[in-house]
């Protein structure tokens, strides 16, 4: 069906008259168009020019990409780099691959279509004479250690297992080597010099996947002119002289200096130019016939000027620095010329003062009333349009089939971003999610398969320890204390009253990390035995409860309980349409909770596992295994907020499949929750997901089979233990970050199964955190960067008498973002709400105290900024810290403090930490 809508676009006269136009050397300026229509006529042009098409797109660049990459398969992406200018961090290696392999297709093929972003335009890529590609075929012969050495000489490192682009590694005729243009890495296997096979393997866990006859490998750095003046002496004599005799000769030297003692020092990158003979824009590798198409003519234009305005910025803070930068037009390409570039060429422009409009406009609001969809639908066919509703799955077609009954018309599962009405080509086309006015959550998949990020588990300065004889301390550090002539390696703990206390490498099994909460945390005394009596009052509390709580689990596994069991064939749908591969500890977790479902006898098991590691997913599968199986499922959890997520989180991973599922809280009115407690009853309802509501007395359930606890931690046991003593014969699945230690207590000592989830997911990255001045400019550029990329930011700012100031300094600032504000004298109703319109992205910037600290976990928020972070403890920072990182994407914390010199020695500690 998605062919037959291209073709309709493709064949019509508004197309038609576009690609005459342009044909005759005539370029265009349009009113905007909707999303799903951009695409259909993108395809188009390209195909009916047979020409290169760039399409530059300053807002919602990869949803753009998505919607072309439906009907154009090969599409190519050249992004722009997820840092700010002069950042010390590296750019993602995802995004240095993309952009390689595009010029890379370029240089081989040149008929493509492109997508890219304003910033990316100005980004100068490798030199063209500098990609110099590897080829290598099945039965060449190539001497291995000369490969070896020119993969090191284009910037390859070599390491001990192959996961991430660029890296490489060799065992015997054995050579394993990750390059920009194959999303998965290449082994090659030698017998002498001659090349026997060649494999593409996982890098996730080492197996092949298939064999291919050839391969090409690209350097995995855009800054391989610098990487190679690096390699050997004479650094110096391999700069571009047309741009060192710019710079003052003190700080030539001392760029070299630096880079003899450290090749890739933070910041290095964007010294490449320096070291290259030419630089290459991506419109260096065009076609001089290329036509562009500019989603957002205005919108391009200020983002140019914008990134031009960070740049030189960013530029004049760094000159303070020991090795002065490069300047900007030294590294950048220039935005005035790169316009009249663009506008030299043929381009076809869309915006609000566009002079033109395409017979097209956006899909009939809805807002989610079936019966006015029907009547929609009805009008259009009865003036002779044909109609279409686009569904992102199988599921949500299945239900718009039964929603609308015998009204004529198409189902397609293809998730465009937005519907479209095509006045000339009578096609009304919708989209589920427009049809009910969602905000369309786009999962994308990385192109490259790298491999996990091994998140080490480390000690850092502040962080509590537990010694079994001395109690709560804070870690200092390690130190090497002598004595005699014996010197040994010490952890360094400090105690109440500043006492220290030296714990030699032999008694490190004595300490444990400190799993509770930090904010009034009170350290030892190594003088009193106040430490002795807690632990015998708390050892005597612990055996009163386990004692309670064994009768209750002892007549648990008495009791018969319930087999899950239900329609293999839907279940494993539901496993199949799980888009990311399942970590061993995730996978084996889920294997535990099913086999505990199948067995004669109720389950009570603990899953722990931190943020993000995936035990929603883990829960999504043992819910729909209990409907499946006939019962009802309740998922209790302590905020209104995190029902929230889940019902989201739980309707979109089940939206295949019929069940029903509703939430119970507060912020449904009492109309509404008397509707949900009746249909629970009547059993209407398969999962409710509900707060301390659930356990209220007038919940009742006609056939309740599994109840889910998240966040255990944060309930008391009664509350817990009302509905185990009246079901308990149900199935309970209890989930926790950091259980509280009477259930840890209860788990390890076998009266409960317990599963760990101790890996984290795949692409997890470590957070890049920067301590930085009070500078409204840059908050700018650091807001205006995430938001750029589609993401949200928390501003913290933990004084509320002063908070409305730093609101009105950030409004002014940023006049077009949206920006709301939490603290804890808010009523709390109010606080709840803001913090649901944040989550639904109802606004981009959330300026709160550190009420954000614990439960708030929103995958979208990738930056925050901590203002006044020297006024912190370590503890807080951490935890704050914590809320960003929690996806695939690079995350970013700043920290704000006065100048060096001005702050204590603990700030200074605590902050360097």
């Amino acid at each position: 069906m998605l062919e037959s809508l291209k073709k309709i676009v493709a064949s019509s006269d508004a197309a038609g008259q576009l690609i005459k136009g342009i044909r005759e050397g005539n370029s265009f300026f349009l009113q905007p168009v909707p999303a799903g229509f951009l695409a259909m006529l993108i395809s188009a042009v390209f195909r009916r020019t047979k020409r290169t098409v760039v399409v530059v797109a300053p807002e919602k660049t990869e949803d753009i990409l998505a919607d072309i990459e439906l009907v154009e398969k090969r599409t190519l992406y050249f992004p722009a780099y997820d840092i700010l200018p002069y950042d010390t961090n590296l750019p993602d290696t995802e995004i240095v691959a993309r952009r390689i392999e595009t010029v890379y297709r370029m240089r081989e093929s040149p008929r493509q279509t492109i997508v890219t972003s304003p910033r990316a335009l100005l980004e100068k890529s490798i030199p063209e004479r500098l990609l110099g590609p590897i080829k290598i075929h099945k039965g060449e012969t190539v001497e291995l250690e000369e490969l070896k050495a020119k993969l090191v000489e284009n910037g390859y490192k070599s390491c001990d297992t192959t996961g991430y682009i660029g890296e490489f590694s060799s065992r015997g005729g054995i050579l394993d080597i990750f390059t920009p243009g194959t999303v998965d890495p290449v082994r090659l296997e030698f017998f002498g010099d001659t090349v026997e096979s060649i494999r593409l393997f996982s890098a996730r866990n080492q197996r092949s996947i298939r064999k291919i006859k050839e391969c090409t490998i690209l350097p995995p750095t855009e800054a391989i002119s610098l990487v190679r003046a690096t390699r050997g002496n004479r650094i110096q004599e391999k700069m571009n002289p047309d741009i060192a005799q710019k710079l003052p000769k003190g700080e030539i030297e001392k760029l070299v200096d630096r880079l003899q003692f450290d090749p890739e020092f933070p910041g290095y990158l964007w010294f490449a130019p320096l070291f290259s003979p030419e630089a290459n824009t991506l419109l260096d590798y065009l076609p001089e016939d290329t036509i562009f198409i500019i989603t957002e003519e205005e919108e391009l234009r200020r983002q140019l000027s914008e990134f031009e305005s960070e740049a030189n910025e960013l530029y004049t803070r760094k000159l303070t620095e020991k090795i002065q930068p490069l300047p900007p037009e030294l590294i950048f390409a220039d935005k005035d010329k790169l316009i009249q570039q663009i506008e030299h060429r043929q381009h076809i422009s869309f915006g609000l003062r566009g002079k033109e409009s395409l017979p097209v406009f956006p899909q009939d609001t809805i807002g989610g009333d079936i019966a006015l969809l029907r009547e929609t639908l009805k009008r259009y066919n009865r003036n002779g349009y044909e109609t279409i509703i686009l569904c992102d799955n199988v599921g949500q077609a299945e239900r718009m089939k039964n929603l609308i009954g015998d009204v004529p018309l198409a189902l397609e599962i293809a998730p465009l971003s937005e519907g479209f009405i095509f006045t000339e080509g009578k096609l009304a086309a919708f989209t589920d999610n427009g049809i009910f006015a969602r905000y369309r959550r786009r999962v994308r998949k990385k192109r490259y398969h790298e491999g996990t990020y091994d998140q080490p588990v480390s000690l850092e300065p502040g962080d509590y320890l537990v010694h079994i004889d001395y109690g709560i301390g804070r870690f200092v550090g390690i130190e090497n204390l002598t004595i005699g002539d014996i010197t040994t390696e010490c952890i360094v703990l400090e105690y109440d009253r500043e006492d220290k206390l030296y714990v030699p490498s032999t008694d490190f099994h004595l300490l444990q990390r400190y799993e509770g909460k930090t904010a009034n945390i009170k350290l030892a005394r190594l003088t009193s035995d106040r430490w002795k009596r807690t632990k015998k009052k708390v050892k005597q509390k612990v055996t009163e409860l386990a004692g309670e709580l064994l009768e209750i689990y002892t007549l648990r596994h008495k009791l018969t309980g319930i087999q899950h069991k239900g329609d293999e064939a839907l279940f494993n749908q539901l496993e199949a349409s799980f888009i990311y591969d399942e970590t061993e500890d995730q996978a084996r977790a889920i294997e535990e909770v099913l086999l505990n479902m199948g067995e004669p006898y109720p389950m009570d098991r603990l899953l722990t596992g931190d943020v993000g590691f995936g035990k929603t997913e883990v829960a999504i599968r043992a819910a729909f295994r209990a409907v499946l199986s006939g019962y009802q499922v309740a998922v209790l959890v302590p905020t209104t907020i995190l029902a929230e997520q889940h019902t989201a989180t739980f309707t979109e991973r089940l939206s295949d499949f019929p069940v029903i599922i509703e939430m119970l809280s507060r912020f449904r009115t009492r109309r509404e929750q008397n509707q949900i407690i009746e249909k629970l009853r009547e059993g209407k309802i398969d999962i409710v997901i509900g707060t301390h509501r659930l356990l209220s007395a007038d919940v009742d359930f006609k056939k309740l089979g599994l109840l889910i606890i998240d966040e255990e931690q944060k309930f008391g046991v009664r509350d817990k233990e009302k509905i185990k003593r009246l079901k308990l014969n149900i199935d309970v699945l209890s989930m926790s970050a950091t259980p509280i230690p009477r259930t840890l207590y209860l788990s390890l000592s076998g009266a409960r199964d317990m599963s760990f989830i101790n890996t984290p997911p795949q692409e997890r990255r470590p957070i890049y955190t920067q301590i930085i001045e009070f500078n409204p400019k840059l908050f700018k550029m650091i807001i205006r960067r995430e938001l750029d990329r589609g993401g949200q930011v928390f501003f913290l700012h933990n004084r509320i008498n002063s908070i409305g100031t730093v609101a009105k300094l950030l409004r002014e600032t940023l006049p077009d973002v949206r920006l709301a504000i939490g603290h804890g004298r808010m009523d709390e109703q109010e606080l709840e709400k803001t913090f649901l319109d944040f989550l639904d992205r109802r606004f981009d910037l959330l300026l709160s105290t550190t009420i954000i600290e614990s439960g708030t976990d929103i995958p979208n928020v990738n930056t925050i900024i901590i203002n006044h972070a020297d006024k912190l403890g370590l503890a807080d920072l951490y935890q704050l810290r914590g809320r960003v990182g929690r996806s695939k994407r690079q995350a970013y914390c700043y920290l704000v403090a006065p100048p060096y010199h001005r702050m204590s020695s603990k700030a200074r500690a605590r902050l360097k930490a």
